[in-house]
């Protein structure tokens, strides 16, 4: 969360500067696409979405992310219930990515 705003509470408003937000998904589902072009295209920060681009639960559909939208490749892996995801581990020690949302799932690991 930002600073104060002018008025003195913290979130909108205000002249705060922008973060490169980084969202890590395992792969980014079809019904997820009007939230997260909505986000991305008009957002308050910068973000970028990280992901794999092919489903591993092969009963939803994949997101063709749209080329306007920024999105690094991340392959997944699903070995039984557990989910590998070792790019995301890359991400926290990126310097450019201010903060890093993760999917919270339990049987989700980097």
């Amino acid at each position: 969360m930002n600073g104060p705003n002018k008025a003195g509470r913290p979130g909108s408003g205000g002249s705060s500067p922008s973060r490169r937000v980084a969202i890590g998904y395992h792969f980014f589902p079809h019904y997820r696409a009007a939230i997260l072009e909505e986000l991305c295209r008009r957002g308050r920060h910068r973000y970028v979405l990280v992901g794999d681009r092919t489903p591993i639960e092969k009963t939803i559909k994949g997101w063709d992310i749209p080329p306007d939208i920024p999105f690094i490749q991340a392959r997944c892996w699903a070995i039984g219930p557990v989910v590998i995801q070792p790019g995301q581990v890359i991400l926290a020690l990126r310097r450019d990515i201010d903060t890093l949302v993760l999917l919270g799932v339990a049987w989700y690991q980097f």
